[in-house]
């Protein structure tokens, strides 16, 4: 298999939904997976160190720390509630097209919105809230994490999170994607 450089997983009661992209954005694979130990580390331990998406959901934490003790790097991620967005709109402004929202001052982790918009409203917004680490107490977590409760499939959460990668705003470890070294300088040179 190809390293990869997103993927997304989102948690449900019973299966969870996976989708793998590689460097350049296309899908590799979908599937689900039992919401077991044995299941997600039997899928998740053979991949590369990859930055994984997932969906906030207190019943799942122990699935995140796994995964980070498995060297990947996370983030929470989902549709931004509709509240939300208005609070949004007036950053956004004009913008038209895919506009990408960070705080002024990064802290670890942090929060991001990738946001779409027609120049007069947003048509459709995400957020991200990451890296998470093995050394992050989720715990800090929840109340930084928007709640909604719109699904969204696990191949449209690992497309965003690729999109944010592209940009390279997002600070990850090293070890957590196969940068290319032309992203490494740009993300170097964003900070």
């Amino acid at each position: 298999m190809r390293p990869t450089t997103s993927c997304s997983l989102q948690f449900n009661s019973s299966f969870g939904e996976y989708a793998l992209l590689d460097e350049a954005g296309e899908l590799l694979e979908t599937g689900k997976v039992r919401m077991s130990k044995a299941a997600l580390w039997n899928r998740f331990a053979a991949l590369p160190p990859s930055v994984i998406s997932v969906n906030y959901d207190p019943r799942f934490l122990w699935a995140v720390e796994m995964l980070t003790q498995l060297n990947h790097a996370l983030v929470f991620s989902g549709p931004v509630p509709e509240l939300m967005r208005d609070e949004l709109a007036p950053v956004v402004g004009s913008t038209r097209g895919t506009a990408l929202l960070c705080p002024s001052a990064r802290s670890k982790p942090g929060i991001f919105f990738l946001v779409d918009s027609d120049g007069e409203q947003i048509l459709d917004a995400h957020y991200i809230v990451g890296p998470v680490t093995a050394e992050t107490k989720l715990s800090q977590l929840a109340n930084t994490i928007p709640h909604s409760a719109e699904p969204i499939s696990a191949q449209e959460c690992a497309s965003r999170l690729h999109q944010l990668l592209a940009t390279g705003m997002m600070q990850l470890p090293e070890v957590a994607f196969g940068l290319s070294s032309a992203l490494k300088s740009n993300a170097v040179a964003a900070a």
